[in-house]
């Protein structure tokens, strides 16, 4: 990945949460929460990288197999103006 970064001058930016995202005539606005205050972008494209989600790992607790529980990210139009809970741990729960 790093190659990529390099290969088109790519700017990556951590530990900055969206907080808006809303479609423009160019692209995208697009909002995050920085340490120092939010911060405001345009963007022509948006990517959602939500890494490698084969093997969930089950929690074992009472509820996780009832049919509206799922353990995997099929499509995020699923979800759109819908309220979600996300549970896990590390980049799995950051990720969704």
């Amino acid at each position: 990945l790093r190659g990529v970064v390099e290969q088109f001058d790519l700017r990556i930016n951590t530990y900055e949460p969206v907080t808006a995202l809303a479609r423009t005539a160019e692209g995208f606005a697009i909002t995050t929460q920085r340490l120092a205050g939010p911060r405001a972008y345009a963007a022509r494209r948006v990517v959602l990288a939500i890494g490698d989600m084969h093997f969930p790992l089950r929690l074992d607790v009472p509820g996780e197999d009832l049919p509206h529980v799922s353990h995997y990210f099929h499509d995020p139009h699923d979800y759109f103006r819908k309220r979600v809970l996300i549970v896990g741990g590390k980049n799995s729960a950051v990720e969704a």
